[in-house]
């Protein structure tokens, strides 16, 4: 034993009448009984006095004392009861604890030995295969959301634009057309009965198109302006396509392209057919007889 307790009142009540020594060697005897769980051997005197310290007759005396009060002597050892019932005390007390301790150890094995079966294997078990299902359905839309998709906005929020003006704001602008009328009316001002045919015009729209992209960005044009500034415009193209091309004679020609290519040769001139009575050592005709002479004889 390594403690044992200690009642202060009872030790001063039982020890006032001894001196300071005996009551030191009754405090030795004691736990020395206490450390070796045991009585003490009483076979010889003089070793037990060796290791309590006891080297004068007067502490051998006072340990003769002490062990005569407070000692039974049985069995050639020195008992106190009060030891032994402390000490039984204890040895049973460790031996519940130590059997409380393999049975929890027994316990924690058992549980770790023997895995906790399902009151209802069959239900656990569909009910696992359903939520495997169900994440691979949820894992498997997730994925084809990230591959086919990307984020609309910062919040995964479509960008939608309420505003009532968002169309017209980037639709394209509005093309202008000019009345009529009104345009026949300017047009025939200028040019009198050829009005009609001002506005029929084989391009008329190609030029209504060419003239609002040079007036695009006049927009502080009035409608009476922009139709005046279009019936000119519209006048300007008809005089340019009424006045044919001069060419260098004064009148216009046109060209025919041959598709013949032995054209390119132009006339090839015809050479008159060799006479009956040619002469091989006179010259031919055309040919000096001088050039006869250097060139061929």
């Amino acid at each position: 034993m390594n403690y044992y307790q200690h009642h202060i009142g009872d030790f001063n009540s039982a020890t006032r009448f001894l001196t300071l020594v005996e009551r030191a060697l009754y405090r030795d005897l004691i736990e020395m009984y206490y450390d070796t769980e045991k009585a003490i051997d009483a076979s010889d005197f003089d070793r037990l006095a060796r290791r309590l310290l006891c080297r004068t007759d007067e502490e051998k005396t006072a340990l003769q004392f002490v062990l005569s009060e407070f000692f039974e002597l049985v069995d050639n050892t020195y008992v106190q009861s009060r030891c032994e019932r402390e000490i039984a005390e204890y040895h049973a007390k460790k031996e519940e604890q130590s059997k409380a301790g393999r049975a929890s150890a027994e316990k924690r094995s058992n549980r770790k030995a023997s895995p906790v079966k399902s009151p209802n294997k069959e239900n656990t078990t569909s009910v696992q295969e359903q939520s495997n299902e169900c994440s691979t359905d949820v894992q498997q839309a997730l994925n084809d959301s990230s591959t086919n998709h990307k984020p609309l906005t910062n919040n995964q929020e479509p960008l939608i634009n309420t505003d009532t003006n968002a169309q017209e704001k980037f639709s394209e602008p509005e093309v202008w057309n000019p009345d009529r009328e009104f345009l026949l009316t300017v047009i025939r001002t200028s040019v009198g009965e050829q009005a009609e045919s001002v506005l029929e015009l084989p391009d008329y729209e190609f030029q209504l198109g060419n003239f609002n992209a040079h007036w695009e960005n006049k927009t502080t044009l009035t409608e009476n302006q922009k139709t005046r500034k279009f019936a000119t415009w519209l006048i300007q193209e008809f005089n340019k396509q009424k006045i044919p091309r001069p060419t260098k004679s004064g009148k216009s020609q046109q060209k025919t392209v041959s598709r013949n290519v032995n054209d390119a040769w132009g006339e090839i001139p015809k050479q008159e057919p060799v006479s009956e009575d040619y002469d091989p050592n006179e010259p031919p005709p055309g040919v000096s007889q001088q050039e006869w002479d250097e060139n061929w004889v």
